[in-house]
């Protein structure tokens, strides 16, 4: 275990009270991504820790996800603060600064990463290395670092296979898990209630789903799973029908060996619960300190039953099946090839298809009164399902490769008595919060997330706050027409001119005659797209596609290239480079190559 560092090695635990940082883990998956999401617009600062893979970092996975739900919202967000880490590892992967970072800045920890293996396979030591392993090493870390409160995102199905009316109280049970990931999660539980901290809240989830309007999701297990399995075979199964009643013919067929090979009979019920509920509870629940230290049964007050389940499968299948031109055919062949398949690919989740018992959430009800949780019908499933077909069984989060921010901290850790003048936030792509300072000998330094100590904070688009430090706006204008914002504190123009570059009111007097220079070319862009589209500026980034990211018809990419060249005075444009154009920087590389 690791000790808890003295005030002498540099670690001061700061609580901050609303200012303070909470630290996240498990931020890229389907319920993080949408915690993360609610939790910033609320004002929350997060620290996120997740895991970089191979060629991306761990900025560039959270770039991607706040990126798109900017673009689903048309609303910039304010962005966490990224540590590269893994929760598998003592300390959470984080080297000495980071863990100071965390000591200083955090005042509580939302604990939601989490293994979804059902069971152990030989050789692979998940879900006991993350659910377990993982959730002793956050409880370390808050030792370590003196942080007193923890949020603990647990699942409803601790109850492993008791029957009957499951309180929120309960946990312990004679009776055995029904398999490994029960097992890891009530173990991870228990360690969490005895581990002595000041606050516990523990958050114990239904069985997740989409988002109960859109049916958007990024994972696609459990429910998912049967879909998924049903749709490559019935694919397959569709070329052998003639008609329509022939193939809903097989489908039913299909449904009914489906329930037959999960020896179900259509009563079982399952406590399905949308992300965007989950998450928005959760979210309401911690914002709300009095309903700290509870235990909340996050489920749906009626469930839904398997039946139910397996006909809107049956439908949603139909809606998107084509016929096929054969006459017909001996369908024998690939009905024994579906029961292996279906069987092999189910394997795993026989168990989540278990008759679930009745979860209680008075808890969760007496507290969320303005927030029922929203039943969970036929339509909605129908959502779902469509969700996942169409997006083909895909993540739709994609990650955007050697993210930057505008700002670059000095060094990791802070110094033992900081004097910060001035944070900074910055929304948008290339955003982050920012201390900093500048001191009597002219030194400028800057550090990663906002300091307790700051009595100034200024708010911005990443986009506003690039262009002052690269000396294209001004200090005076932005803040006149209301892009930058004060708030605390005020703070004269020139300090801020010399927090933010180093220098004073003669680099102001050049960089406001640099704002009034003509627009460069990605400017031009910008405003265009933004005039067409509506599109928030920020968004409008070099490495956004017209199509995909700005959602621009590919038909209009190249009237539009055509109306910024108009506007910059280019000619002789390549229409057939243009075809290849994806993205604004691609636009731009074409403008600035036409000729004048």
């Amino acid at each position: 275990m690791i000790n808890r560092m003295s005030a002498g090695d540099g670690y001061q635990h700061n609580p901050m009270a609303s200012g303070g940082y909470v630290l996240l883990t498990g931020a890229t998956g389907l319920l993080g991504t949408y915690l993360m999401r609610d939790l910033l617009l609320r004002g929350v600062r997060l620290a996120v820790v997740v895991r970089s893979r191979r060629i991306l970092s761990a900025l560039d996975r959270v770039e991607g996800i706040l990126q798109l739900w900017e673009r689903q919202s048309g609303r910039l967000l304010p962005r966490p603060v990224v540590f590269d880490g893994d929760i598998t590892r003592p300390g959470l992967g984080l080297d000495t600064d980071e863990r100071r970072w965390v000591a200083r800045h955090c005042r509580a920890v939302i604990h939601n990463a989490a293994s979804l293996n059902f069971y152990a396979r030989p050789g692979d030591e998940e879900p006991y290395r993350s659910n377990v392993t993982g959730t002793q090493h956050v409880l370390d870390l808050c030792r370590e670092c003196g942080i007193d409160e923890l949020h603990h995102v647990s699942t409803a199905y601790v109850a492993g296979q008791r029957r009957g009316r499951i309180l929120e109280s309960e946990l312990n049970s004679d009776l055995p898990p029904g398999n490994d990931y029960e097992a890891s999660k009530i173990e991870a539980e228990q360690m969490v209630r005895q581990a002595g901290l000041g606050s516990v809240t523990v958050y114990r989830p239904g069985i997740i789903i989409g988002d109960s309007s859109t049916g958007f999701t990024s994972t696609f297990h459990g429910f998912y799973v049967p879909l998924k399995l049903l749709a490559v075979f019935l694919d397959k199964l569709s070329a052998f029908s003639s008609s329509r009643e022939e193939l809903a013919g097989h489908v039913r067929a299909s449904g009914e060996r489906l329930t037959s090979l999960l020896d179900l009979e259509g009563y079982e019920s399952k406590y399905l619960v949308p992300v965007d509920w989950t998450a928005a509870a959760m979210a309401e629940l911690f914002c709300n300190p009095a309903h700290h230290g509870g235990t909340y049964h996050l489920t749906p007050r009626e469930p839904v039953l398997v039946s139910d389940i397996q006909r809107v499968l049956e439908e949603s299948f139909l809606e998107n099946a084509k016929v096929g031109t054969s006459t017909g055919g001996d369908v024998g062949p690939l009905w024994q090839q579906f029961e292996k398949f279906f069987v092999d690919g189910m394997a795993t989740y026989r168990a989540y298809f278990k008759p679930d018992p009745e979860f209680d959430s008075t808890a969760t009800q007496s507290a969320l009164p303005q927030l029922p949780c929203p039943t969970v019908d036929a339509d909605m499933l129908h959502t779902m399902c469509r969700f996942a077909i169409d997006n083909r069984f895909q993540d739709p989060f994609r990650p955007v490769p050697r993210s930057r921010r505008v700002l670059t901290a000095d060094v990791a850790g802070l110094p033992d008595e900081p004097a910060w003048q001035v944070g900074i936030e910055a929304t948008g792509p290339g955003g982050g919060d920012w201390s900093v300072q500048h001191d009597r000998r002219g030194t400028r330094t800057v550090q990663e997330g906002i300091a307790a100590d700051c009595r100034s904070l200024l708010r911005c688009a990443a986009s506003d706050l690039n262009s002052l430090l690269v000396g294209e706006a001004s200090i005076r204008e932005t803040l006149t027409s209301g892009r930058l914002e004060v708030v605390g504190e005020s703070v004269d123009a020139d300090t801020l001119q010399r927090l933010l570059t180093g220098s004073s009111n003669g680099h102001e007097q050049d960089s406001e005659a640099s704002a009034e220079r003509s627009l460069d070319i990605h400017d031009v862009i910008v405003r265009e797209v933004v005039r067409r589209t509506g599109c928030p500026a920020q968004l409008v980034t070099p490495e956004a596609e017209f199509v995909a990211d700005l959602g621009i018809e590919p038909a209009e990419v190249a009237d539009l290239i055509a109306a910024v060249a108009a506007t910059w005075g280019r000619n002789g444009l390549d229409e057939a480079a243009m075809i290849a154009v994806r993205t604004v920087s691609d636009a731009a590389a074409q403008l600035a190559t036409s000729g004048e």
